[in-house]
């Protein structure tokens, strides 16, 4: 049997990995982002380990995975594992640096009742345990925290341990929405071919008033690819576009596409000279430039202070 060490998503379990069996119809790799059962929840978690031995004498199985590819690669793998030792940090705070935005996201619970219940089961339910049932009936799903909310949480969960037992009502478990979302700007292009464009150009050229709509299909026919609305506006001057009477005429569509964000975007930044050095420094500096040149290939010898 196969075993994946795992750093868990917990307060309770930040201090240390934990060991979780894999079966056999999972192909687990290290750097997969997996569910694990952890004391009477399921969370989420990331393999930093395979062994084909336990540490413990026992273990529980693997849950299942979050995403069918590996989200860490085997060097962040081990550069997390260094930053945790060196720095004494928990195993899943170091690995949640390198993790993609939206991936510590909190696992929902849902309840429902099971399918095809007959009504012999419902008529040996007691008071409490019909009032959930009556609260879920007629409705696809309901959060538990909306039956907590309703009936409170004490009693909530120990109904539904029994309801769940008896197989009255079945418990499921979905993350909850992503709350990072690719950046989206209105884009415009071309609804018809470019010697259609070309003809329609020419005719609207002779108008008074459309000289606008001209412009901007020229533009569009230079970059037969969609253009964000705003750089549109900044080619052309003005606070708005002509696009509207060109769209209703079948001339161009309006979509909505995802924009890549670029934090240093527009900014520019002068390299700085490097610092002075003392003798000391410099002396320090010259076997560290060698060092790093030797096990690059090269060859270097340390630098004479001045």
């Amino acid at each position: 049997m196969k075993y994946a060490e795992v750093a868990v998503n917990s307060p309770g379990g930040r201090l240390n990995t934990f060991t979780y069996s894999i079966p056999p119809n999972l192909a687990v790799l290290t750097g997969h982002a997996v569910w694990v059962p952890f004391g009477a929840r399921v969370l989420q978690g990331v393999v930093v380990g395979l062994s084909d031995q336990s540490v413990v004498p026992q273990t529980r199985d693997i849950a299942g995975l979050i995403a069918s590819e590996p989200l860490l690669s085997d060097a962040q793998v081990k550069l997390a594992r260094w930053i945790g030792e060196h720095y004494l940090c928990p195993p899943f705070e170091t690995v949640a640096l390198m993790l993609p935005p939206g991936f510590e996201r909190r696992v929902l619970t849902f309840l429902q009742v099971a399918p095809n219940l007959s009504a012999e089961s419902l008529g040996v339910l007691d008071d409490s345990q019909r009032e959930v049932v009556s609260l879920l009936e007629g409705r696809d799903k309901v959060e538990l925290k909306e039956v907590e909310k309703t009936v409170g949480q004490r009693k909530a969960r120990t109904v539904m341990q029994e309801l769940i037992r008896r197989g009255v009502v079945v418990k499921t478990q979905e993350l909850e929405r992503a709350r990072v979302r690719p950046k989206e700007a209105p884009h415009l292009r071309l609804a018809v071919s470019p010697p259609e464009a070309e003809e329609e150009v020419k005719r609207l050229r002779t108008g008074r008033r459309t000289a606008r709509q001209a412009a901007l299909l020229e533009l569009l026919l230079k970059e037969p690819v969609p253009l964000p609305i705003s750089l549109l506006r900044e080619r052309l001057g003005g606070s708005s576009l002509p696009a509207g009477a060109l769209e209703r005429r079948g001339l161009v569509t309006m979509e909505s596409l995802p924009v890549t964000r670029d934090p240093l975007a527009g900014r520019h930044y002068t390299p700085s000279c490097p610092p002075w050095l003392y003798p000391s420094q410099e002396r320090v500096w010259g076997l560290l430039e060698a060092g790093i040149a030797a096990a690059l290939g090269g060859t270097s010898s340390p630098k004479t202070p001045v």
